[in-house]
């Protein structure tokens, strides 16, 4: 080896032990917050002040799903920034980052998770479908925290929950439960109670408080009001088109 190379090799420097990786990362922030800090692979470009306020808004919402100091989270995400912001966000909940590849067989996934004691599992949007196959298979209750994109998304998200609150406001039984029904149909409140009845009774003999339910079909908010006590966990989703 050359004197270059040895010279080259020796990357040994001052270090203060004292500040913490957040720590320099702010530092940084400070000094050159309109400098560029991630270019990712879409040749999108993120400054030291966008990663830094990004994070920041994901940590918040770590926090909120319950991550304490120490906690250990599963970082489950492509290449991209918000794979690298994700990291910067769980450091700054008080989390251990636990990197996963998501195109890891399911089983391994979930085996690992069980072995690291995940509480939480932080991803993108990508990843979710194989998020939502690892969340079923672990033991324990596992939060998803998936944070939107620069700008917010595409706003599908809150279409949704305005959806919902307004359904939640309607005085018709039928609608409040989450059906749509057409003016020639000749349906009442009297076959809606009958349906949710039916349900349950084929349902509530096979739970227990440890059952996980998926409910699939046309207005299942009703059902799953009645269900929701019954099990560990629901997983409600009405596929019709209205």
């Amino acid at each position: 080896m050359s004197a270059r190379q040895l010279e080259l090799n020796r990357t040994e420097r001052p270090f203060p032990a004292h500040l913490t990786t957040v720590d320099l990362f702010r530092g940084q922030v400070a000094e050159h917050p309109d400098t560029p800090a991630l270019t990712g692979p879409d040749g999108r470009t993120w400054s030291y002040r966008q990663v830094d306020e990004w994070s920041t808004a994901a940590a918040a919402l770590l926090r909120a799903d319950g991550v304490r100091l120490g906690d250990r989270v599963a970082l489950m995400c492509g290449r991209s920034l918000e794979g690298v912001a994700l990291i910067m966000a769980i450091l700054k909940a008080g989390g251990q980052y636990v990197p996963l590849d998501p195109r890891w067989p399911v089983a391994r996934l979930v085996g690992l998770m069980e072995q690291m004691d995940v509480v939480t599992i932080a991803c993108d949007r990508a990843s979710l479908p194989v998020v939502q196959s690892v969340r079923w298979g672990v033991s324990n209750r596992l939060g998803v925290v998936c944070p939107e994109g620069e700008g917010g998304g595409d706003g599908r998200e809150q279409a949704v929950v305005d959806l919902f609150d307004a359904l939640a406001e309607e005085d018709d039984p039928l609608a409040a439960g989450g059906f749509v029904v057409r003016g020639d149909e000749d349906f009442t409140d009297d076959d809606l109670y009958w349906y949710v009845d039916r349900v349950a009774s084929l349902v509530e003999p096979l739970t227990t408080s440890a059952t996980r339910l998926a409910d699939l079909g046309c207005g299942v908010g009703l059902p799953a009001g009645r269900l929701v006590a019954l099990v560990e966990s629901l997983l409600c989703v009405d596929p019709s088109a209205a």
